[in-house]
């Protein structure tokens, strides 16, 4: 595998193929996601008598004007919370325009080949601070799995970072992509917190910071 695969960067005539990377892999993930957290939730030791706590206000408020209420924010949370999953695997602006987003000096966009076949990507923008990027857009095709391509996708990552003048570079993902930070972690990066990305009691959907020193010798 090693002498058949090659990270090199964005061509124009692999758009085509890195966008239908992008999309099967967003689609999967988003799925397997959606999967995990409706399992947490059926599981959820406190599912029944939250379930039965809401029965009855239910039961409770039918008998009076409110209750509309009760089942329209419960709604409207439910709706709230699916709908920022569901943004984390849809395109952003970048892949809009992939050759014109990437375009930037500060900007990089790399592309896992095999026999010919894009099987993976990774990019790379710049933040607010002028010494550190963003890693994003780390994907890898389903049928090309545990073959080493994430660690090498990231290898070069680090590489071409460096000579950009970048001195750290940090990325974020959820916390049930165990895969991804399993592949992260082995790469040097660090934790540096967890956030809460969306919420509906008692589940959540938490993310978590990486950060990597890019100075040599770290």
């Amino acid at each position: 595998m090693s002498n058949s695969l090659r990270i090199r960067h964005l061509r124009t005539e692999d758009v085509p193929a890195v966008e239908q990377l992008v999309k099967d892999v967003q689609t999967q993930s988003a799925q397997q996601e959606i999967k995990t957290h409706l399992h947490r939730m059926l599981t959820h030791p406190y599912l029944i008598s939250i379930t039965l706590l809401v029965l009855a206000t239910t039961v409770y408020l039918s008998q009076t004007d409110f209750v509309w209420l009760v089942g329209l924010l419960e709604s409207i949370k439910f709706f709230i919370f699916w709908r920022r999953i569901k943004g984390v695997f849809s395109a952003g602006k970048d892949l809009q325009d992939l050759l014109s987003y990437y375009s930037h000096p500060k900007r990089l966009f790399l592309i896992a080949e095999m026999e010919g076949t894009v099987v993976g990507t990774v990019a790379v923008w710049q933040t607010n601070d002028d010494n550190t990027a963003k890693l994003t857009r780390m994907f890898v095709s389903s049928q090309c799995r545990r073959m080493g391509i994430g660690t090498r996708l990231i290898e070069k990552c680090i590489e071409e970072c460096r000579s950009l003048g970048y001195m750290s570079l940090m990325l974020r993902t959820h916390v049930t992509n165990h895969k991804a930070v399993k592949c992260y972690e082995k790469a040097g990066f660090v934790c540096t917190g967890r956030e809460n990305f969306a919420k509906l009691y008692p589940h959540s959907f938490d993310t978590v910071n990486y950060h990597l020193s890019l100075t040599i010798g770290n």
